[in-house]
């Protein structure tokens, strides 16, 4: 059996480029140079976009975009309308929200779609999940329908028996009905039709304690270390908690360079499998460039 190359990954032989941090393919750390070299994390992390994308080899996060939809698919009405006549979501009223857990191993996202749910704080309506993103509404409303039918998000609407989501303001829920005539008043809603969340994907059970979707809630709030402290929680009671230890011990490095709370992980996932190999060399790594940056801030504090 030969060996892999220099350019390869150590343990599953996938190819290798310079700068990679990461092996995509089984999630392993390739080289610890790109973080070494670039000490300071990003200006905004994303613990739980990391954690649901794809796996990336490069510290640079990447989304790769949809491409823009046909005019055919485009909305139709005017900018007042209440519906969209293509996907039926109500702009400004309807909320998503995330009803899935950590263990999406059979649903994966893409990289598109983890960014889009990252910013699903339960208190964003649609359109302003547009403005957030800064992409076409018609393009949110096109991934919200897959997400919707494959069980990660469901839509809140007026006619939905769980209206609020715990933490939302009251200028943020939708509102009350309170005209049945013909035409519209000021303050009032049109009769419409059945909304999306109802046609794909009916109102069912919600993942065990909603872990996701507070930590997005605390993410998007600022609270970074909560949102961590929630994560580590749903990972602990997870199917498979290994892997997601790995990877969000190696999002806490991306994201963060937070390589105690790397340590920490990695540890539990060792204690889970202690003969995975690449969760012992991935601890060592984190040890390794913890030690090497703490010399560095070390020998500047001494000249």
């Amino acid at each position: 059996m030969s060996q892999p190359s220099s350019s390869s990954c150590p343990h599953c032989g996938r190819a290798a480029s310079p700068g990679d941090f990461l092996c995509p393919g089984c999630e392993a750390i390739v080289s610890a140079d790109p973080v070494l070299a670039s000490p300071q994390p990003p200006p905004e992390p994303s613990l739980v976009q990391g954690l649901l994308a794809p796996p990336q080899a490069s510290l640079t996060r990447r989304i790769a975009y949809p491409p823009p939809p046909p005019p055919a698919e485009e909305a139709l009405g005017d900018e007042d309308d209440e519906q969209t006549r293509a996907y039926g979501f109500r702009r400004g009223e309807d909320l998503p929200k995330v009803i899935a857990g950590l263990d999406l191993d059979a649903r994966p996202l893409s990289s598109f779609e983890a960014f889009v749910v990252s910013f699903i704080d339960g208190r964003t309506s649609v359109a302003g999940l547009a403005r957030k993103t800064r992409r076409p509404l018609i393009e949110l409303q096109a991934v919200l329908e897959t997400l919707i039918g494959r069980g990660v998000v469901r839509m809140l609407d007026d006619d939905d028996e769980e209206k609020t989501v715990p933490g939302v303001p009251e200028f943020a829920r939708p509102r009350e009905t309170t005209n049945t005539q013909p035409g519209r008043m000021l303050g009032t809603t049109r009769p419409r039709q059945e909304s999306i969340s109802r046609r794909i994907a009916p109102a069912g059970p919600t993942s065990a304690d909603g872990a996701l979707q507070k930590a997005i809630a605390l993410e998007r709030s600022g609270r970074l270390e909560e949102a961590i402290q929630v994560l580590e929680g749903a990972i602990a009671v997870a199917r498979a908690p290994g892997p997601l230890f790995n990877k969000l011990a190696l999002v806490l490095i991306q994201e963060r360079r937070d390589f105690a709370g790397a340590r920490l992980l990695l540890e539990k996932a060792l204690a889970l499998e202690p003969d995975n190999r690449i969760y012992r060399e991935n601890l060592a790594q984190v040890r390794a460039m913890a030690t090497t940056l703490s010399a560095r801030i070390s020998s500047r504090g001494s000249r």
